[in-house]
């Protein structure tokens, strides 16, 4: 395909003597198209007619002059850009200037000469060339800045829609998982309330009867309870986690006491089976370390009691290991094995998912909802630390944990022979006088006779305004306050009493059916000095009464909430409030 030769620039001639067009127009005919007109009223018309690219005007014309013509190109837009050059006699300097003022490109002299007429004319034709590319290239520079400028406004515009979206989408994500928490707190007060009364009331009349047969139906009823108790643990600490409300509390605590409440936990179970139960602690372990007593109190709970339980005959084997050393911090490996029935190489991965079973024909043999593993493992990498297991089918497993603790400076006192809590409460505060605060009336049932038996003095309070009316005019050695109360709810309570005279260091101790975290710390910040979550073990509420009595009433009593919070936390932690999922 050949390629056009572009069209040659036109030329307007305006000249009222032919010689004079005719010379020009030879000049220029090989490399413009040329036309002519004789007078500046024709030219103007074949200007309307077809714009040329430049004209070469005469001044002196008759009818209508060389200015008068050049005027009226100026005054009309579309022919007010053309290059126009005066070709005429007059050679002074006055009629130069007038027509350069007057916008003319360029001024040449009769009788031309061909060379200068070819170069100027060439010159204008490149200039103005080169200024409509100019031209044609900022319109469309102006024209991508505006589209870019568009197109930038609108998506400010759908980033701005999406950022008002995202704001109304995490409202609502927030406000549904306020919706969530509310429900959750409420199922769990829910469920735990009245399982605190089956508990409870098993464990009284275990105490109270005799026969036998009787004795091995309360077992059941205790062991079934229990159970349902450890399964709404895990349900309510699995969604705790996966919402990430969990708060952990560092604190001083002595490892032999953690694993010695664990391995009292778990040995009876071991025993009934038959199972041989090892504890083996590395001695050059540190004996007060500084971290989340209570949450590894719940992992090796967890882990232990897994081993017993999938562990028909043969052993159960504890390690603490250590693993490494510094100035301030310990890394410490903690080992659960078992001769029990092992895993699958291929389940080794699945068993920490939540709701995952090695067989799910072991769920109905064992029970479980298969969240143990999982929450185990989320709690130590909450930790900072890892989970794993080594196990073949049929040759038992080896569960692992590691974990780093600060040191820490806590000191060790004696400990005293072991005394049953129900003991020690009856012979060092018999007739303690304390007061119950809960709106259910089979829970004060229980509390009443629960703290009788233990020589108690016991007052009802229905709700947390009553509570403070009755510290108003009357003196107690502890409170149990119930936290979801009608018309003042425990926490506004304990605020109400502590900032009563001479209740300042009164023990409050706090029941609830939330065991949510946040829960807790509104408890300790409002001045409780411990928080128990329902059911409440008997030898757990003793115990916790016991340590709470016995707390010396020497600091003054106007000691701030940081000192109720460190004792708090420091029982709490150690605290063998029941089971693994606590």
């Amino acid at each position: 395909m050949t390629r056009q030769a572009p069209a040659k620039p036109f030329i307007l001639i305006i000249d009222d003597i032919p010689a004079n067009v005719e010379a020009l127009g030879g000049v220029l005919a090989n490399d413009y198209e040329v036309q002519f007109a004789l007078s500046g009223t024709k030219g103007l018309e074949l200007v309307r007619q077809q714009p040329p690219d430049l004209i070469l005007l005469d001044v002196m014309i008759p009818e209508m002059d060389g200015y008068a013509v050049f005027a009226e190109l100026a005054r009309d837009p579309k022919t007010s850009k053309i290059p126009v050059i005066f070709v005429t006699a007059y050679s002074d300097a006055d009629n130069e200037t007038r027509a350069l003022a007057a916008g003319v490109v360029d001024f040449i002299h009769k009788p031309i000469n061909p060379l200068v007429v070819r170069s100027r004319i060439k010159l204008h034709i490149a200039l103005k060339r080169h200024e409509l590319e100019l031209e044609r290239m900022n319109a469309e520079l102006e024209n991508r800045v505006k589209e870019r400028t568009n197109e930038l406004e609108e998506r400010t515009r759908q980033v701005e829609a999406l950022n008002i979206a995202l704001q109304q989408r995490a409202i609502e994500s927030e406000a549904a998982n306020i919706a969530k928490r509310h429900f959750l707190g409420n199922m769990s007060h829910e469920l735990r309330t009245p399982l605190n009364a089956i508990i409870g009331f098993t464990g009284l009349l275990k105490n109270q009867i005799t026969d036998p047969g009787k004795l091995e139906k309360l077992d059941r009823i205790a062991q079934s309870s229990n159970h349902l108790a450890a399964i709404i643990n895990d349900i309510f600490d699995f969604s705790h986690i996966d919402a990430g409300n969990l708060i952990r509390m560092t604190n001083d605590f002595e490892l032999n006491t953690i694993i010695k409440e664990v391995s009292g936990i778990i040995e009876p179970g071991a025993r009934a089976k038959k199972l041989s139960y090892t504890i083996e602690i590395d001695p050059s372990i540190p004996s007060i370390l500084k971290g989340d007593a209570a949450r590894l109190k719940q992992v090796l709970l967890n882990l232990l009691g897994n081993a017993v339980k999938y562990t028909p005959e043969g052993a159960v084997n504890f390690r603490v290991l250590l693993n490494g050393a510094s100035v301030d911090n310990v890394d410490l490996r903690f080992e659960v094995q078992d001769t029990g029935m092992g895993i699958e190489p291929s389940k080794l991965l699945s068993i920490f998912e939540p709701f995952e079973e090695v067989d799910n024909t072991l769920t109905r043999q064992f029970g479980g909802v298969g969240l143990g593993l999982s929450i185990n493992r989320k709690l130590i990498q909450m930790m900072g630390g890892e989970m794993g297991v080594e196990s073949q089918a049929g040759q038992g497993s080896t569960f692992w944990a590691t974990m780093s603790f600060k040191l820490g400076k806590l000191q060790i006192k004696a400990v005293p022979p072991y005394v049953p809590p129900l003991e020690a409460l009856k012979a060092h505060h018999a007739k303690a006088k304390v007061l119950l605060v809960d709106d259910d009336f089979i829970t004060q049932e229980i509390f009443q006779e629960v703290l009788g038996e233990a020589g108690l003095l016991v007052d009802m309070a229905n709700d947390g305004a009553e509570a403070v009316t009755r510290v108003a005019d009357h003196s107690y050695d502890l409170i149990l306050m119930d936290v979801e109360l009608p018309l003042m709810d425990g926490v506004d309570a304990a605020c109400k009493i502590r900032s009563l005279p001479g209740w300042g260091l009164t023990p409050i101790i706090a029941l609830s059916g939330n065991g949510y975290d946040e829960v807790k710390e509104r408890c300790l910040k409002a001045g409780m000095n411990a928080f128990l979550v329902k059911p409440v073990a008997l030898e757990t509420l003793y115990q916790e009464l016991e340590k709470w009595l016995e707390k010396p009433k020497g600091v003054s009593e106007n000691a701030s909430y940081p000192l109720w919070t460190d004792s708090a936390n420091e029982v709490n932690d150690s605290n063998p409030n029941a089971n693994p999922h606590d």
